[in-house]
């Protein structure tokens, strides 16, 4: 990207995907007015991709196949206006501490195709305002944490292709769902939702 970037204070959205790009250059931290940045394919890996960005509320940084220590997901988690972030598919092994105390106008959330075994059992609850869409699926995960049915706005959740054993029974709580997207967790799945209101919603 030009340097001169910088003069576009303007700028609003701001869409670099499907280009061989590894940084952005410092002149991003100039666009305070923007609200949307899309890097999809777009293989960020300097450690300064997301330090470098100002305060958007839409980010989709899908498929950067990068790990997260490349992608410095940390810087992440200052984002405090995100509403929709996608971060599927770039390896993530784990998620930043606290970014979910942090991420309190999150609405959508994308964590598909990466590697996680283990959600923030204290700290998802602090999404309960907003959250509205929860992606999970094919990950690495072995249960669901209990505080996930604190999440009670939420009308999408995806957890297929995980390895999961057994499913919360708090999710019975949650009848604002209107997607649950279960599967047969790779064939490890033995009790599956005993309400009546989640087995209508199970795929």
């Amino acid at each position: 990207l030009p340097a001169d970037i910088a003069r576009a204070t303007s700028m609003r959205v701001l869409n670099i995907s499907n280009n061989p790009f590894t940084r952005l250059p410092n002149a991003i931290l100039h666009l305070g007015s923007l609200e949307e940045f899309y890097a999809k394919y777009a293989f960020l890996q300097h450690s300064s991709t997301f330090h470098n960005i100002s305060q958007p509320t839409i980010v989709h940084a899908y498929s950067n196949v990068a790990a997260e220590e490349c992608l410095r997901l940390a810087d992440l988690v200052g984002m405090t206006r995100l509403r929709c972030l996608d971060l599927r598919n770039n390896q993530i092994t784990a998620l930043p501490p606290g970014c979910f105390a942090r991420w309190t106008n999150m609405e959508r959330l994308w964590l598909s195709h990466n590697q996680l075994s283990a959600l923030q059992a204290d700290g998802i609850g602090c999404l309960a305002a907003t959250l509205q869409e929860l992606h999970l699926g094919h990950n690495r995960l072995d249960c669901m944490p209990a505080e996930m049915a604190k999440l009670t706005r939420l009308r999408a959740l995806t957890v297929e292709g995980n390895l999961i054993v057994e499913l919360p029974a708090q999710l019975g709580i949650l009848t604002q769902l209107e997607r649950l997207d279960v599967g047969s967790q790779n064939g490890r799945l033995r009790f599956a939702p005993t309400t009546p209101y989640l087995l209508s919603m199970c795929n």
